[in-house]
């Protein structure tokens, strides 16, 4: 029914001379049940290609690609339905040469196409703008975050980057600290304003942190308030308001597993465990924090 809603024109193909061989090229590849229904129901375009002059062809240059390897194979597809449909030589490989030319290694390229293939179809003079402008902060093609920096600029235009770069400027980074941020923590500048401005709220105005720890550990950026950032907070803030932790390095006690903080913070104390767990597991605001 979805299939139907969703490319209707398939029901006029002929099943049997037109689907039939192209369904059955298709499961000996790999996409059977789930898998195929979730592919053509995301591209119906699929079996209105040629099986010959398309799904072939974008077959045999995935798995080329990819190493021979199916299962990176079928991975990249289910994320990506279209690269089964459009033509790829013409789409990808002109990105994926200068990529390589600049000096980024096939693993890397096969990193980011498999994490984000999108990065890949944009035309050569927004894939070289966006090489260009990680260079200039300092990043080299052969550093591991490269690729990371490089889709997080992809991600956004030039204004919105812009943007971006004056809300951490406003906040107290400087050149250099961006381009420390950009080469350790790049997925920092794909987070929202209001995301990057409470976190960093937080961390100084409740926690009293200086503004260059947080430079400095800009991940703290990164991770979720309501999950991960103010449940600590509460944390840490009851057991140091009954003197009961001392020489805090806030940074690393946000950073550690969950479960390292739960029990050295929580569990640590079984009498006020009660109490911490509620704070823990609370829904409470980022004013709430405060102890009273």
């Amino acid at each position: 029914m979805m299939l139907k809603m969703r490319s209707p024109t398939i029901l006029k193909c002929k099943a049997e001379s037109n689907l039939e061989p192209k369904l059955k090229f298709l499961n000996e590849y790999g996409f059977v049940g789930n898998i195929l229904t979730e592919v053509i129901v995301k591209n119906p375009l699929i079996l209105r290609r040629s099986l010959n002059d398309h799904l072939i062809p974008n077959t045999e240059y995935l798995k080329g690609l990819m190493n021979n390897d199916q299962a990176a194979v079928l991975f990249v597809v289910k994320r990506a339905t279209w690269l089964m449909t459009c033509d790829l030589k013409k789409v990808l490989q002109p990105n994926i040469d200068l990529l390589l030319k600049e000096g980024v290694g096939m693993i890397s390229v096969l990193k980011l196409f498999m994490s984000q293939p999108r990065s890949f179809i944009c035309p050569v003079e927004r894939m070289s703008y966006g090489i260009e402008t990680v260079k200039k902060f300092g990043t080299k093609p052969t550093d591991n975050m490269f690729i990371h920096a490089l889709r997080v600029v992809l991600s956004m235009n030039e204004s919105n980057l812009k943007k971006k770069l004056e809300i951490f400027r406003d906040l107290g980074w400087t050149d250099e600290d961006l381009a420390i941020t950009m080469a350790r923590q790049p997925l920092c500048f794909s987070q929202s304003e209001d995301k990057i401005r409470s976190s960093f709220e937080l961390f100084v105005k409740t926690m009293k942190l200086r503004p260059e720890d947080v430079i400095n550990h800009p991940k703290l950026l990164m991770y979720s308030l309501s999950k991960r950032s103010i449940p600590r907070c509460k944390v840490i803030m009851a057991l140091k308001e009954k003197e009961l932790m001392k020489d805090m390095h806030i940074p690393s006690l946000i950073n550690m597993p969950g479960d390292d903080f739960t029990r050295k913070f929580i569990l640590k104390h079984p009498t006020l465990s009660s109490s911490l767990w509620s704070l823990y597991l609370g829904n409470q605001k980022v004013d709430d924090i405060a102890v009273q």
